[in-house]
């Protein structure tokens, strides 16, 4: 008896010693993470983490933001929000952010003047910017699913509210440009939504019209004309960029007209007639949309880290003439310039034909004034931006970046937030059932087999 009552005083001890050890583990524990907030993303897209873009933005933020966020709780909407929120609060300590139900809390809602569920607002000092749901989720009635775009919008809203002055970039017009208001798949109208959310000023200019060129401008924008330059145009131009010490972009494609060649090799780049075919490398096929290759230049570093690619079509090689210039995008080598891109079969002829790689785009600085010519001006336009409801992220990417670099704004270049696909399952009818027989059925006999057979073991002991 007495032999007994020291074993259960030593085990009784030694499981009292046990859980009082647990128990301080998980103090320790506890108080480890809630001073170190490391997480892992392991979701398709990266989902939960925070784009370069975003990341940059908060890491250079010397100013107090303030969120306001009136949704209602227990929505799935309210809970992505609230977890991209932290996110943002984690990366920067000048972000604080409140979560609001307007319901719960009329009041503050009146008096902030929200009208709407899924109001957003930042605040930086006096300057606010109100971002509404329909900005963060887009739903697609017909494929029943819905993208979760909050963090496009809501770094787009930090940088407006927190930019000093907005830089002015200017479309020249009058020559059969791309336009900036086409919605159409030619058009550049979604190239020009991304420049206004990453805090560009963007208007249109027609050097015929107007008689000069904007004075305000920080950069031009000569985008796939499809007529020639006049002399005095031309003049202008160079006069733009030599004296004023003004950024240009110009992106033609194949048959640039003599004029727009010219100023081209004034510049120190030459065009070469005839157009990318790659039958290797290219889109789904499309001998004449290549797939280009990255060389390292601060407009393509951070594509080249990623391996993002980008996607071009019906592109014209370039030539650089002088020392001055670095080629920083070349079709590859299984790639060649098909002089007869008209016809209706190409193929290499040899002695005719140039083989691969070709520059493709040519990035320069001559005495502080920065200028980049790419073979291609569709890249960036609306069907080569979103095709079939999918960002083309290379070609959004690569087209920012240049306007970054050209802007004298390196630290913004970035890869920019990826657009997050809600997927809601539907299950057929023979998937439903199975899922229905499973969770009433098999899960709970399968929970009495196991204590039953746990029970009767012991019994037998």
């Amino acid at each position: 008896m007495e032999k007994r009552s020291k074993r259960v005083i030593k085990y009784g001890l030694h499981s009292f010693l046990t859980a009082i050890a647990v128990t301080g583990i998980f103090i320790i524990l506890y108080a480890f993470t809630g001073r170190y907030t490391q997480r892992w993303d392991l979701t398709e897209n990266k989902r939960f983490s925070l784009s370069d873009q975003t990341k940059k933005v908060l890491k250079d933020l010397k100013k107090k933001v303030e969120i306001y966020a009136f949704w209602q709780t227990g929505t799935p909407q309210y809970m992505q929000v609230e977890e991209l929120l932290k996110e943002y609060a984690s990366a920067s300590p000048y972000i604080k952010y409140e979560m609001i139900d307007p319901e719960k809390n009329p009041s503050r809602a009146l008096q902030m003047g929200i009208s709407e569920y899924g109001t957003t607002v930042f605040k930086c000092g006096e300057r606010r910017k109100d971002v509404y749901e329909r900005e963060v989720f887009s739903y697609s009635y017909f494929s029943r699913s819905s993208e979760f775009r909050g963090e496009e919008a809501f770094t787009s809203a930090i940088i407006e509210v927190t930019s000093e002055k907005k830089k002015k970039i200017y479309f020249l017009t009058g020559h059969g440009e791309k336009d900036l208001y086409d919605n159409g798949k030619d058009g550049y109208s979604n190239i020009r939504d991304y420049l206004e959310k990453e805090g560009f000023e963007v208007e249109t200019w027609n050097i015929l019209e107007k008689g000069k060129l904007p004075e305000d401008a920080e950069l031009l924008i000569l985008a796939g004309p499809k007529y020639d330059l006049l002399e005095k145009e031309k003049e202008m131009l160079l006069k733009f960029i030599e004296e004023d010490k003004r950024n240009l972009l110009i992106m033609i494609d194949p048959g640039v007209k003599p004029g727009i060649k010219s100023l081209l090799e004034e510049l120190g780049i030459g065009v070469k007639d005839g157009m990318i075919i790659d039958m290797m490398a290219a889109m789904l096929g499309d001998a004449g949309s290549p797939l280009p290759e990255y060389l390292h230049h601060p407009i393509t570093q951070d594509l080249m880290k990623q391996k993002s690619s980008c996607i071009l079509c019906g592109a014209t090689a370039l030539e650089k003439k002088g020392e001055i210039g670095d080629i920083f995008l070349q079709s590859r080598a299984s790639s060649w310039l098909e002089k007869d891109y008209r016809s209706y079969k190409v193929k290499f002829d040899k002695g005719r034909d140039e083989k691969g790689p070709l520059p493709l785009g040519i990035a320069m600085v001559k005495d502080n004034t920065r200028i980049v010519v790419y073979g291609d001006s569709d890249f960036p336009s609306n069907s080569w931006i979103s095709r079939e409801g999918t960002t083309i992220q290379g070609n959004l990417d690569l087209f920012l970046n240049t306007i970054d670099w050209l802007t004298e704004q390196e630290k913004k270049i970035s890869i920019r937030p990826r657009v997050a696909k809600m997927r809601p399952f539907y299950p057929s009818k023979k998937e439903a059932r199975f899922i229905y027989i499973t969770s009433i059925f098999v899960v709970p006999l399968i929970i009495v087999l196991t204590g039953t057979l746990v029970w009767w073991k012991r019994r037998a002991l």
